[in-house]
């Protein structure tokens, strides 16, 4: 059985060129790991330098984002990690699906703990990217139409479900009161009473 290549882990967000600068994502507590799956089974492509697993903070909604690259099959699955006392913690995929409307790839296929990453404090939300017409590098091509779902795209699909995830649990905020017309002050008329 071949040695699988050491883990590699990058704890600060890559950076990006924006206009000719450098910036750093917009995640805090980011962080790649590399050399979990083997590859060598797989034909080349761009998951060979690709991380196998990438694990951030959503800065919109706070919720903690996941992806990993399944064993075996080589796609990616993305998550995302509902804390301990969410209104959703706990709850399956099949009962969210049809009670609000998701949209995610290939709509969610998990829900539940990971035990390696912080047992029972956290409920994740997931889905995958093996469905018809997506294409996992450690399976022989079925079509020519068949696309592989990259990092990016993963990481864009988890960050949308997680802006979903917060803007349907959210607490609605009051609306402040606006008012079309300006308040006349109140006069005050003291009255004499007969008795007095």
């Amino acid at each position: 059985m071949p040695n699988r290549p050491e883990t590699v882990i990058i704890s600060h967000p890559p950076r990006r060129r924006r206009g000719g600068q450098d910036t750093r994502l917009e995640h805090s507590s980011y962080f790649e790991q590399f050399g979990l799956i083997e590859k060598t089974n797989f034909s080349k492509g761009p998951w060979n330098s690709e991380p196998d697993k990438v694990q951030w903070i959503d800065k919109a909604s706070k919720l903690h984002c996941l992806i990993i690259r399944a064993d075996g099959m080589g796609h990616l699955c993305g998550y995302v990690g509902l804390p301990a006392g969410h209104l959703w913690h706990g709850i399956g995929y099949e009962d969210l699906s049809r009670e609000y409307n998701l949209d995610v790839h290939g709509g969610l296929t998990y829900s539940g703990p990971f035990d390696e990453i912080e047992p029972e404090l956290t409920w994740w939300l997931g889905f995958d990217c093996a469905h018809a017409g997506d294409l996992s590098p450690g399976i022989a091509r079925l079509s020519d139409v068949d696309k592989y779902r990259s990092i990016s795209f993963v990481r864009k699909q988890c960050r949308k479900l997680a802006r979903q995830i917060f803007m349907a649990t959210r607490k609605p905020q009051p609306k402040p009161v606006r008012l079309t017309t300006p308040l006349r002050p109140i006069a005050i008329v003291r009255t004499k009473h007969a008795g007095r």
